[in-house]
């Protein structure tokens, strides 16, 4: 009877040590401590009750190998021990890992808008210490499209999530001149278009262009045109020289060919003179005294030709000439002598020719 008082008094004690309330209103029970737990085995508490007693209150500790052995030579049996080790609090659980892996590497990597660092260069990265729960995870990359998606982390699991980022489409950009030479003063019109651009420029003096037009342009000098074009995907450009050159002086029809000849009159009569071939005529005048002159419709010319002879008279031949004749559509023919006779001939011919062609058009 004596033990059985002693063991009810221990057990007061400890359940006022732990906090036990005794009446309605009092804070909750405290868990029970190891030496708690010891000191109820010693006083001669049933295992029995120090489970129902553990159940009822909880307990602070963990039941780690030593703690068992302290618990075993306190009296503890094993339906004890296995009741306290599923009781003992249970160690935090450890945060997810996130283990990502990019193509290409150097991506940055945003978890909820959170930079977390940027993969390495073969595209690796790791994440810890992240909350259990879904995330927004985003991969972003210059020359690329983002990458967003969800991931869903568990405790103590590591989640491998492997992103493929796509790649962005460069912008393209096409510059076409009406023409690339003008003469000073006059105008040109540049047209361009793009694809995939967000920014052009039109370079030099123009500035920011729309993404498809035209311009008209007087540049004073020769010069490039570059048009830039940027967007997501890069920067690209293309460029067209006009060059710009002075206008040709008027034209100047070419000087009338002039000959010297020696015009007969007959077998001793001649005189010396310039036979002038312009583009309607055949002109002669004389440089001697008698002052003779006359014009030649080239549409009155029949025929130019060599006579094949040197036209002699009186000892009046001189060496190296040759004679011509134009003979005419109306009247006899004229007779003619030169040093230069095949120039003369071919002249009068090629002239007489051109009027012809020029006439039947």
């Amino acid at each position: 009877m004596g033990r059985l008082v002693q063991n009810s008094i221990v057990l007061v004690a400890l359940m006022v040590c732990a906090g036990a309330p005794i009446a309605r209103g009092q804070e909750p029970r405290r868990p029970l401590t190891k030496d708690n737990v010891i000191r109820l085995l010693k006083g001669d508490v049933p295992p029995e009750r120090v489970v129902q007693l553990a159940r009822e209150h909880g307990i602070d500790f963990a039941l780690t190998p030593e703690t068992e052995k302290d618990l075993r030579d306190a009296g503890a049996t094993d339906e004890l021990l296995a009741e306290l080790r599923e009781l003992s609090p249970k160690p935090p659980a450890a945060p997810p890992v996130l283990e990502i892996q990019s193509s290409p590497g150097h991506a940055e990597v945003y978890v909820d808008d959170a930079r977390q660092g940027q993969t390495s260069e073969e595209g690796h990265l790791k994440v810890p210490n992240l909350i259990p729960g879904s995330h927004r995870l985003r991969l972003t990359h210059d020359g690329y499209h983002d990458d967003e998606r969800q991931v869903d982390l568990a405790a103590e699991q590591t989640a491998n999530v492997t992103v493929n980022l796509e790649k962005l489409t460069p912008p393209s950009v096409t510059l076409i001149p009406e023409t690339t030479t003008i003469e000073k003063g006059q105008s040109i019109t540049l047209a361009w278009m793009s694809e995939n651009a967000t920014e052009l420029d039109l370079e030099p003096g123009v500035g920011k262009v729309e993404p498809k037009g035209s311009r008209a342009l007087t540049p004073p000098d020769s010069t490039s045109y570059t048009l830039t074009a940027k967007g997501p995907g890069g920067t690209v450009s293309a460029t067209s020289r006009v060059t710009v050159r002075l206008p040709l002086p008027p034209h100047q029809p070419p000087p009338s060919p002039e000959f010297q000849v020696t015009h007969w009159h007959g077998p001793t009569a001649n005189c010396v003179g310039t036979l002038t071939i312009t583009s309607t005529s055949v002109e002669y005048a004389a440089t001697t005294k008698n002052g003779h002159r006359f014009s030649i419709p080239l549409s009155n010319i029949r025929d130019v030709k060599l006579t094949g002879g040197i036209f002699r008279s009186a000892g009046q031949a001189m060496a190296g000439t040759m004679d011509f004749k134009i003979y005419l559509k109306r009247g006899g023919p004229m007779l003619f002598t030169a040093v230069k006779h095949s120039d003369v001939v071919n002249a009068l011919q090629l002239a007489v020719a051109r009027y012809s062609e020029g006439s039947t058009r």
